[in-house]
């Protein structure tokens, strides 16, 4: 059955019956040679439905849901957005805590890097020191491949991938 102001639910405004109407209209004429006149009102019925299915996405609720929330419950229009607005907040926040951490987390890798080169200096000059130049060369060469794989490497492949 096709959707008239009669049939429709009260809550359905002026503007979607227009809508409704509209699209009812031009579904009936593309149909009017394709289907029998006893199934025309049923389909138009069943692609009026389908077709004016709405979609909404975002952080708050559509401009016309919010004014029917706020008809229902006065402020709860208010609380809706401001809800959202607590919610991007909270979001923002979390990312700004987590590129802080990837920052601190480079930090502390290039400590460490350091430290473990300085550490196989030292290891490359106390084995020197006590007359094992091939334990000091393979110490002094570990850190010097390191640092000039590092260099090489550069910092743009420590980056994530998504």
């Amino acid at each position: 059955m096709a959707k008239t102001p009669e049939n429709l639910p009260r809550k359905e405004s002026r503007l979607e019956i227009s809508e409704h109407d509209e699209i009812a209209h031009e579904i009936a004429n593309r149909i009017r040679n394709l289907v029998p006149s006893g199934q025309q009102a049923q389909v138009v019925a069943q692609m009026v439905s389908f077709v004016s299915e709405e979609r909404f996405s975002g952080p708050i609720a559509h401009p016309r849901h919010l004014k029917e929330y706020e008809a229902i419950c006065p402020g709860a229009a208010d609380r809706i957005i401001s809800m959202a607005e607590g919610n991007l907040a909270h979001a923002q926040d979390i990312q700004t805590l987590a590129i802080q951490a990837d920052i601190d987390d480079a930090k502390a890798g290039r400590l460490y890097g350091f430290l473990a080169l300085m550490a196989l200096i030292i290891a490359a000059g106390v084995s020197a020191f006590l007359g094992n130049e091939l334990m000091a060369s393979a110490f002094l060469g570990a850190g010097v491949l390191g640092v000039v794989g590092q260099l090489i490497k550069g910092r743009g492949s420590n980056e994530k991938e998504d």
